[in-house]
């Protein structure tokens, strides 16, 4: 069996691709560069793409033509379309070694650890592989079978500005009903608007096996402001589970969560998390539910489902989705005056690279019914009914492989029948994330 292993533009070696004697009868009109200098820059891997694309109708069953083609695509940055046009290549040639050694590096920085890493392994087992080449071909494999367990923790820092410190209602006076009759009364809590420091530290154990990818995360994060009573302080933790099949793709997580508000301890949180997509499909189902228990013995602990069914669609680094939700949150006991309540949202994102960074964007809308009237002071004790929309902004620009700057936006504005539940907020900020 011959194997050809003729490409890798990591080592300064010639690359010499000439059609094999299957391939004779397309050589006439399949033309392929057998000029390409010792390691390639950017811009002749540029200018190779631009001359091998539209020779594509022609090159059909070319296996070399893919595989340059694919090589091109990935030194340039299409990893998607590159790892397509080397499968394409190993489909009409699965012994081709030039797309098979870029094959395994597509696949790994595709994020597909496990199958760069057995593709690899399988070229260290061909006998005829030039000795330069399995040098290199067993430092990447030593390489990457480091990443399948290690540690990893990030610092992330924003400075911003809110509208909104204390999630207050923005409404000055509003009614209330007493014994004496209806009167009106002056909001005592207003909107704090105020400058704020955000830091998160997080660490992450992550495993990659047979059955797929887990995380354990533990993170805490701190909110400080000039409203110290309206500072935050998180800590949390978190175990996620991804795996494949040959119809799904799925991931499940449980995490528990515990918020400080000022001085006092708010609530605890036991969240837990299921998504599954079938393959090859633009769909997915997202489930979430969550336990909270209220520090405050006056507010009793609450239960919600949430199903959140969606569409993702990427092409070429843009990002396209939307998704709907449906759920209940449960009073569990009947203490809460305004009983269960039921949940409603929809969104819509977009995400593109701009520069060498990446902008996303995302639009919601989310509404809520009580089943219960909320106080007989209010609005002869209608039940409360919230609608709110929302829009986030946000850019990452990668300084290096571990200094992220980033950059956000977000605002909030929140209706309701009941006049103190009538919410906006707008926040902006800029920091940065050191992954280490």
């Amino acid at each position: 069996m011959n194997h050809h292993f003729t490409f890798l533009a990591a080592l300064t070696s010639v690359i010499t691709l000439s059609a094999s004697p299957s391939e004779a009868s397309t050589a006439e009109v399949c033309q392929i560069p057998d000029n390409i200098p010792l390691s390639p820059s950017l811009n002749v891997w540029q200018e190779t793409r631009d001359l091998l694309s539209p020779r594509l109708e022609n090159c059909l069953d070319n296996s070399d033509y893919f595989a340059l083609y694919g090589a091109s695509l990935l030194y340039t940055g299409n990893i998607s379309t590159a790892i397509e046009m080397l499968e394409r290549a190993l489909l009409i040639n699965p012994d081709n070694g030039s797309a098979r050694i870029d094959y395994a590096l597509a696949l790994y920085q595709n994020g597909q650890l496990l199958g760069a890493l057995q593709v690899n392994s399988e070229l260290l087992k061909e006998e005829n592989v030039p000795p330069f080449l399995r040098a290199s071909l067993e430092q990447r494999q030593k390489t990457w079978s480091k990443e399948k367990h290690l540690w990893r923790s990030q610092f992330s820092y924003l400075y911003g500005h809110s509208s909104n410190l204390n999630n207050a209602t923005y409404i000055d006076n509003y009614d209330i009903k007493t014994r004496f009759g209806i009167i009106n009364v002056t909001n005592t809590s207003p909107q704090q608007s105020g400058d704020y420091h955000h830091s998160r530290l997080m660490s992450q154990y992550y495993s990659l096996n047979d059955q797929g990818v887990s995380r354990l995360t533990i993170a805490a994060q701190i909110r400080e402001s000039n409203s110290k009573s309206n500072d935050t302080d998180q800590l949390s933790i978190s175990y996620e589970q991804d795996s494949e099949s040959l119809y799904f793709n799925q991931s499940w997580s449980v995490g528990i969560n515990h918020i400080r508000l000022g001085d006092d301890g708010l609530y605890s949180a036991l969240e837990g998390n299921y998504w599954i997509k079938p393959r090859n499909s633009l769909s997915y189902l997202n489930i979430n539910t969550s336990y909270t228990y209220f520090n405050d013995e006056d507010l009793p602990g609450e239960a919600s489902l949430m199903f959140e069914p969606g569409v993702l669609y990427t092409i070429d680094h843009h990002h396209f989705g939307f998704n709907i939700g449906l759920g209940v949150n449960k009073a569990l006991n009947d203490e809460r005056s305004s009983g269960d309540r039921s949940i409603y949202e929809a969104s819509i994102f977009y995400g593109l690279p701009i520069g060498k960074g990446h902008f996303t964007s995302r639009a919601s809308i989310t509404g809520t019914a009580d089943n219960k009237g909320y106080s007989p002071a209010l609005n002869n004790n209608e039940e409360r009914i919230t609608k709110s929309w929302s829009v986030s902004l946000q850019y990452l620009y990668p300084i290096n492989s571990n200094l992220t700057l980033q950059s956000s936006y977000y605002y909030n504005n929140q209706d309701s029948n009941i006049d103190i539940f009538k919410m906006k907020s707008e926040s902006i900020d800029l920091g940065f994330s050191y992954q280490f």
